[in-house]
């Protein structure tokens, strides 16, 4: 087939119709793609802040005076520890459903951050378990624990 023949043949395959919906669906993907980017660096900063050690000023001061808990002060941290837990499963429950249906988002962002809390959160678990008195690490939990009802709250009380 020569050229000639070729150019022909493309313009009689060229067709054009209207799409008035294209730039509309175009601009609809680019927030899409943002809001996802912004979900993904809020994340990220996330991890970053719960990965990174505190400055020693910065850090809660032991009760005992010491690195360790004491017998009495480990049973009390262990039930306050469980009653929290308790409130925190109520919490977690009470925002399934906004998380799982998650349209936004916002809401998206704030499912990652809680899946990030509840990964440091069993890290710590396993250190608290080798290191059962360590008053610094079970501060670092309980922080955690802060930030998952926090955020588990803010799930609750928006859509």
């Amino acid at each position: 087939m020569t050229p000639e023949e070729l150019d022909l043949l493309a313009k009689d395959l060229h067709h054009e119709w209207e799409s008035p919906d294209l730039w509309r669906r175009i601009e609809s993907r680019r927030r899409q793609r943002a809001w996802a980017a912004a979900a993904v660096i809020l994340a990220a900063c996330l991890a970053l802040a719960l990965l990174l050690p505190r400055p020693a000023a910065q850090r809660a001061p032991d009760r005992a005076g010491g690195p360790l808990l004491s017998d009495d002060a480990f049973a009390e941290v262990a039930a306050a520890e469980k009653a929290y837990l308790r409130s925190i499963e109520r919490l977690s429950r009470a925002a399934e459903g906004k998380l799982r249906g998650a349209k936004s988002p916002v809401m998206a962002a704030h499912a990652a951050k809680l899946q990030v809390l509840d990964e440091a959160i069993a890290e710590l678990r396993e250190e608290a378990e080798r290191n059962t008195f360590s008053a610094h690490v079970h501060g670092q939990m309980a922080q955690l624990y802060r930030q998952k009802q926090e955020t588990l709250e803010w799930v609750i009380r928006h859509d």
